[in-house]
């Protein structure tokens, strides 16, 4: 019963497969070459900007004193900066 099953199921997907239309690749007009609307720029990364409170480059009051409170209230900072302050204790000693 078992090999009249699998049989079964092996004609059912041949049969299923078969039948399915043949692939024909869509006619799609391509351009010989194609070129950018707009003409590039070069990047020009701002290195000189400070990374660690970027968002004082906004000048915005409100968004530094968000960012203050977010820092203070961040219990996943305090923990790393514990494990820190408490490796370089173990490191010195």
């Amino acid at each position: 019963m078992k090999r009249f099953l699998q049989a079964g199921l092996v004609l059912w997907s041949v049969a299923t497969f078969a039948a399915d239309p043949k692939y024909k690749k869509p006619d799609v007009a391509t351009p010989q070459s194609w070129q950018s609307p707009v003409p590039w720029q070069t990047a020009n990364p701002l290195d000189s900007l400070p990374k660690n409170a970027w968002w004082t480059v906004f000048g915005d009051s409100e968004l530094d004193q968000y960012e203050d409170r977010a820092m203070a209230s961040n219990q996943t900072l305090q923990a790393a900066r514990s494990e820190t302050s408490s490796g370089w204790c173990t490191a010195a000693a």
